[in-house]
């Protein structure tokens, strides 16, 4: 055999190498339903946005304490846009995006699901978040949300949060959709592992409790766009409805997959994964359910004031 002669197995096999170790083009990304793909752009995005929002909420924290020579906001409109950008960027754009790209990257790995439920689904909802996000940020610089001046603009702000909150239901919804649908064969939910259960908390609370916020979305948009809020004096119901999901502890419910998947990693790193599998899984859906209660849904009440005196709020929020 002559040495420039190679056999044809071997060829194959090279060329099957250099096809899956070959980079990932902008087509690929763009186009992908590949969970792992995807769930990187969630975390990828989101951890900016979040840092985004740290910074904001930093910003705002400096002009509420009233340092000497420190002033960023010519009035308390602007303190309350900027106040209000920081904690939608923290919660919509950053927290909830980053837990929502851990488990569309983990989910599918651990039930042993081919891929993500409804993946071509799940991209859209990523790129549909990440345009609206932008589109919410023009509206805040543009003089709109919530305390914002220039009624267009406000309107835009509805839609666009409108659009960030569907778009994270939509995405949660095929990760609870991979648990409860695509686990592998034998595997019953109460056999499924403590993180997995946990977003599929996380997911069933988030479905439960946001779209009565895209309904107050809904009518602030009617309120504003009709002229049944026609001034700025006017539209303080409208910071209660940004305000209201933020508070604690309603919050509390992002703590969900946060808590399962530390006793998944405890578990690993010391061998000992958790006895009384069952009990845990009850633990954690039992503080999904508190989290969920009833201050979620006191965000239906519109007339709650932003109280920037009191010194409590400004430090749990």
């Amino acid at each position: 055999m002559a040495l420039t002669e190679t056999r044809p197995d071997i060829d194959d096999e090279v060329d099957a190498v250099v096809e899956t170790t070959a980079p990932a083009t902008v087509d690929s990304i763009l186009g992908s339903g590949d969970h792992k793909t995807i769930g990187r752009l969630w975390i990828g995005s989101g951890l900016l946005f979040l840092i985004a929002g740290l910074v904001l909420e930093a910003v705002a924290s400096a002009e509420l304490a009233d340092l000497s020579g420190f002033a960023i906001a010519d009035s308390g409109d602007q303190l309350t846009q900027l106040w209000s950008l920081g904690r939608d960027l923290l919660l919509f754009a950053g927290v909830m995006p980053v837990l929502i790209g851990i488990g569309t990257f983990i989910v599918p790995l651990q039930v042993g699901a081919s891929s993500l439920a409804f993946p071509r689904g799940a991209a859209a909802a990523f790129w549909t978040w990440l345009l609206s996000v932008g589109v919410l940020i023009v509206a805040y610089v543009m003089n709109g949300g919530p305390s914002g001046g220039r009624v267009d603009y406000v309107v835009l702000w509805t839609l666009a949060l409108g659009a960030v909150i569907a778009a994270l239901l939509w995405a949660l919804l095929c990760i609870a959709t991979t648990v409860l649908g695509a686990r592998a064969t034998g595997m019953n939910l109460e056999m499924a592992p403590v993180t997995s259960w946990g977003f599929l908390v996380f997911a069933t609370t988030s479905i439960l409790s946001l779209p009565v916020m895209l309904a107050e979305l809904v009518l602030a948009y009617l309120d504003v766009r009709y002229d049944f809020l026609p001034n700025k004096d006017a539209r303080g119901v409208l910071v209660s409805i940004a305000n209201s999901v933020n508070l604690v502890p309603a919050i509390y419910f992002v703590a969900v997959p946060v808590l399962a998947m530390a006793v998944d990693i405890i578990g690993v790193h010391t061998g000992r994964p958790a006895r009384f599998h069952k009990t845990v899984l009850a633990v954690i859906g039992l503080f999904g359910f508190l989290a969920y209660g009833a201050d979620l849904l006191s965000f239906g009440w519109r007339g709650r004031p932003v109280d920037f005196d009191n010194g409590i709020l400004v430090l749990a929020t």
